[in-house]
């Protein structure tokens, strides 16, 4: 009877202890699930910007380009990776490209928020005031 009596005293402190165990892991195991989805959406959302720079860039380096077709396809670019008109920045160097000689550089940037695109917005998460990137390319002659 004894011998009962002390197993389930151990079993119930078991319990307990495995009870605690998980009370003290769960936060750090949520923190670090809302990391990887979060960071993995920044990296993602990175690519989706250099992307439609690079493609600003080469659209901005043809010999008949115009700033009004590096703006369309840039929009067209971010607004296919789930990028509203407001949630971005896009400066062009030279403003207007129609301009530049051929040998002259381009320079194409984009500035995104990234409060404007958090996925989980989780407070523990440090993630960047901004997302941007900048391409510069040679403009093409004839």
């Amino acid at each position: 009877m004894n011998r009962a009596r002390l197993s389930s005293f151990l079993n119930r402190k078991r319990k307990g202890l495995a009870l605690m165990e998980t009370a003290l892991i769960m936060p750090v195991l949520l923190t670090m699930t809302f990391a990887l989805l979060e960071y993995g959406w920044m990296f993602t959302k990175s690519s989706q910007i250099q992307n439609a720079s690079r493609h600003g860039a080469r659209l901005s380096i043809t010999p008949d380009s115009t700033t009004g077709q590096v703006q369309a396809g840039v929009l067209n670019m971010m607004q296919s990776a789930g990028f509203s008109p407001s949630d971005y920045a896009l400066t062009l160097t030279p403003s207007n490209v129609s301009t530049l000689n051929p040998g002259e550089s381009v320079s194409v940037r984009i500035d995104v928020t990234y409060s404007n695109i958090t996925l989980t917005n989780f407070p523990l998460v440090p993630v960047p005031d901004s997302l941007s990137y900048q391409v510069s390319m040679v403009k093409e002659g004839p």
